[in-house]
């Protein structure tokens, strides 16, 4: 479950009889430009939130749009990480869906909060 007081953000739930999961949409502007610019570094940040996040890794990939922009996604036994980047537009985006009660969002809101500043986040948490 996620707190209120994380950074500014909102949540909702579908309607549906199970609630399976939750799908956390994130979005970070003004990222520093030798975070945005350095897909290296926007690696280990994906692979720390991982980390930090208890995530179970099955797969990972990486793509690098030219002339800007540089994706992942990670495929977790709990379901999926995804991130995209534009560096045009200093702006990092993420989609965490999980099924599972052990993922450690508190761990993952400190760590981007952290790198990123507070002010730079907002969130939507969706029950599904």
């Amino acid at each position: 479950m996620l707190k209120e007081n994380r950074s500014i953000g909102y949540m909702a739930e579908l309607n549906c009889d199970v609630v399976v999961g939750e799908h956390l949409l994130i979005n970070i502007i003004n990222v520093d430009q030798k975070i945005i610019n350095n897909n290296e570094t926007l690696k280990d940040i994906m692979e720390t939130i991982s980390k930090k996040g208890n995530f179970t890794i099955i797969d990972k990939r990486y793509n690098n749009f030219d002339p800007y922009g540089f994706s992942g996604i990670y495929l977790l036994s709990e379901s999926h990480f995804t991130f995209h980047s534009w560096h045009e537009y200093q702006k990092l985006c993420l989609d965490i869906f999980t099924c599972s009660k052990d993922i450690s969002y508190d761990d993952i809101f400190e760590y981007i909060n952290i790198n990123f500043g507070k002010d730079n986040i907002s969130y939507l948490s969706i029950k599904r």
